[in-house]
């Protein structure tokens, strides 16, 4: 199978995945209570900063054992799933004990007893990843596109059929989310154990003690990320209620499918960048950067401008009325999109140099940390969201750039076309002015979003084509090459 083939496929259940949660979000968003709906969000917190303490970096280290011992796959996924079925326990018998004091934390006692629910899900959920591995190894990214489509859909699927039977309360759906998690893991299970080899018994305490140790600075890095983008969000759980932490985490996302685009882009140049470091190409790098910027910036400049225009009304089609005031949030977390135009982690590793990736995500952390608390006391939840993108506008940015024209022996303003930048986001402010006329019109959010949409996206074009950013031959070649 091609290499552009795979990509496509290991893509699916990222898409899949951000889809899923964000359908989940807004149906448990327009039929639970605040309180319910923040449970669930706290909840699905818990297991993201845990997570990756306990996953460590297991699941991503059986691309580097399967490959070198094809014929002994069974064993090595014997070693992963044993390691975390150990840490999954060691979950368990962590929120069995202080589940209290979790929910304490939150300042939700609904937590307390829910959490004995949700501490299965540890156990089930935990191998998901290492199963992707293992088909990925064995080169089965079409199977591993079906098993995705299986496991990131099946959970909405079933709690819609929750809603439509009139048993959508929060234990039920909490008891839903576990149950499938052990199907969706034990499809897994047989799959991955049919296209692999060896003997899946075949294996000692040691070999999980080699493992284990063997993953922990892989998930030291995983740990430490995972940890930044979602501290704001335990700030907020910390100091407010279970209404505001549900406005505030609704609010406090991230485009879905956009990093995709990047990490997409940045997979199919990675090879490119650390060959081209080796030899010292360092002009072929830029150039190539560069070029992937633009091209980036002409579907992420445009998604931004057209979302700032429009989060109340995106807010409202996707959560309802009584989170329209999430609209702030997510106002302000989207100023950190255009920032995405560009995978900065990319040249950090070509060249070798992770451990500015590690200084720069603690540094970060702590000046998110301490900003955070200060803008809580000014001005309330918001306050965090503003120290979260105050800190990647201003140190993020400059330490990316920085640091990337050092390794790369450049400038700033070599590293970065600002001038197409710049027209892009003129053309899209141009783009936006006769939108404001349809915000007169008494019609729902989803008809205002689609008449918006229209009008932008046939101005937009029209712009680009004229200003020859990018015109209709281009759209054409494009459409050609697919």
């Amino acid at each position: 199978m091609s290499r552009t083939k795979s990509t496509i496929f290991l893509s699916i259940g990222k898409v899949l995945a951000s889809i899923s949660a964000l359908l989940i979000a807004s149906l448990l968003a327009h039929k639970l209570s605040y309180k319910d709906f923040a449970s669930y969000k706290q909840l699905l917190l818990t297991y993201k900063i845990s997570s990756p303490v306990l996953i460590l970096g297991l699941n991503q280290i059986l691309m580097f054992y399967i490959p070198r011992d094809i014929k002994n796959g069974r064993k090595y996924l014997g070693i992963n799933l044993a390691s975390l079925f150990l840490m999954a326990l060691i979950a368990i018998t962590f929120i069995f004990i202080f589940n209290s004091y979790i929910a304490s934390y939150f300042n939700n006692d609904d937590l307390s007893y829910l959490l004995y629910f949700f501490a299965f899900y540890f156990l089930f959920n935990l191998p998901i990843g290492s199963f992707d591995a293992v088909f990925v190894s064995y080169q089965k990214t079409k199977q591993l596109a079906i098993f995705s489509i299986i496991s990131k859909t099946s959970i909405f699927l079933i709690l819609i059929v929750l809603y439509l039977l009139n048993s959508f309360t929060i234990d039920k759906i909490v008891l839903t989310i576990v149950v499938v998690s052990f199907i969706n893991f034990t499809i897994g299970f047989i799959w991955a154990y049919r296209i692999s080899s060896g003997n899946i018994m075949s294996f000692s305490l040691k070999d999980i003690k080699n493992q284990i140790l063997f993953s922990i600075p892989l998930g030291i890095n995983n740990m430490i990320a995972i940890w930044v983008y979602n501290m704001d969000k335990l700030i907020v759980g910390r100091t407010t209620d279970a209404k505001n932490f549900a406005i505030y985490s609704n609010g406090a996302m991230e485009i879905p499918l956009l990093g995709i685009i990047t990490g997409a882009v940045t997979m199919v140049l990675m090879s490119d960048f650390s060959r081209w470091y080796k030899e010292k190409n360092y002009a072929d790098i830029i150039k190539t950067w560069n070029n992937s910027i633009k091209k980036t910036a002409l579907i992420i400049f445009p998604i931004f401008f057209f979302m700032l225009l429009n989060s109340e009304n995106i807010m409202l089609l996707l959560y309802g009325e009584k989170f329209k005031e999430s609209a702030v949030i997510f106002n302000i977390f989207l100023l950190i999109l255009p920032l995405r135009i560009a995978n900065y982690g990319s040249i950090f590793i070509a060249a070798g140099k992770q451990k500015l990736i590690l200084y720069r995500t603690l540094t970060e952390m702590v000046l998110i940390l301490a900003l955070a608390f200060v803008f809580n006391e000014m001005f309330g939840f918001k306050g965090v969201a503003i120290a979260v993108v105050l800190v990647t506008l201003t140190f993020n940015i400059f330490y990316n750039l920085y640091t990337i024209s050092k390794i790369l022996q450049t400038s700033i303003k070599q590293l970065m076309p600002f001038k197409y930048l710049l027209k892009i986001a003129i053309l899209c402010l141009f783009a936006l002015l006769p939108m404001l006329f349809s915000f007169q019109l008494n019609i729902i959010p989803l008809h205002k979003l689609i008449v918006n949409a229209v009008i932008y996206c046939s101005i937009l074009l029209l712009l680009f084509h004229f200003s020859k950013t990018f015109t209709f031959i281009d759209l054409k070649k494009l459409y050609a090459k697919k």
